[in-house]
């Protein structure tokens, strides 16, 4: 297989506008399609991260969207129900020039697994597009914010990405609040798994924490023990109560529930 390289310019074809442009981050990247992951963890954790998405970032926009994106800010999002997000112009700098905002679900990728946060990342390259690349609409707009319409939905289906209202096969492609699912054999499915093998990961994930009680340096409660504690999805902020002891897993979401941490 030969080596993946990445040669466009950190804003993209598809804008007009033309300012200062930083240089586009070394893809580490090498024959065969190895990602090579950065060696013991430096002093950095936040520049690590941000280093770790922003390369995968350029490799998802190569390869699904054929260099045509510019370089967003990428963050970690940890609100509660909230998966991902795009956000235009979310960030501009001191010298004037402007960027895209992508936001990833911290709390999603770190119960479900990297390759769901490979989904939310790719998801919002689709709102990107749209807002970058696609056609204009009948008020002279590319696309609505939080909107999926037509244009998006078949390049979300282009990108191996199908979209669903009701996250499961034949469910209207467009509206608000639209989900999705991944096209067995699509693009974004092969890429997916090519990833995989060559190595990457999410080196950073959500830290969850257990711990009901305070406790003291024998590991005895300090608190007054109590019968029954409240339990929350971490996705979807379903709530319920049980014995303190208890594992719950939300039947919705598939993930572990969260206990409420005593104060």
């Amino acid at each position: 297989m030969a080596a993946f390289t990445q040669t466009k310019s950190a804003q993209g074809p598809c804008l007009a506008e033309s300012s200062d442009e930083l240089e586009p981050a070394d893809l580490s990247v090498d024959e065969g399609f190895q990602f090579v992951q950065s060696k013991p963890a430096p002093p950095d954790p936040a520049g690590q991260s941000a280093a770790n998405w922003q390369r995968v970032a350029e490799i998802t926009n190569a390869r699904l969207f054929d260099s045509g994106l510019s370089e967003p800010m990428i963050l970690l999002e940890t609100h509660p129900g909230r998966v991902g997000y795009f956000r235009r112009n979310g960030f501009e700098h001191q010298n004037g020039r402007v960027v895209h905002q992508i936001g990833v679900s911290a709390t999603l990728f770190t119960a479900l697994g990297d390759v769901s946060g490979l989904e939310a990342l790719v998801r919002s390259q689709c709102y990107q597009w749209r807002a970058e690349c696609g056609p204009v609409n009948e008020k002279r707009k590319r696309g609505t914010p939080g909107y999926c319409d037509q244009p998006l939905a078949r390049k979300m289906e282009d990108v191996g990405l199908m979209p669903t209202a009701t996250g499961l096969p034949g469910g209207k492609k467009t509206g608000y609040g639209i989900k999705h699912y991944v096209i067995e054999g699509g693009p974004f499915d092969l890429l997916s798994r090519e990833l995989a093998i060559s190595g990457w990961c999410i080196e950073w994930r959500r830290a969850f924490s257990r711990e009901l009680v305070p406790r003291d340096e024998n590991g005895e409660s300090e608190a007054k023990p109590q019968t029954r504690a409240k339990f929350t999805c971490p996705i979807c902020q379903l709530n319920a109560w049980a014995k303190r002891s208890a594992f719950l897993k939300c039947g919705e979401c598939d993930v572990p529930m969260e206990p409420a941490v005593s104060p």
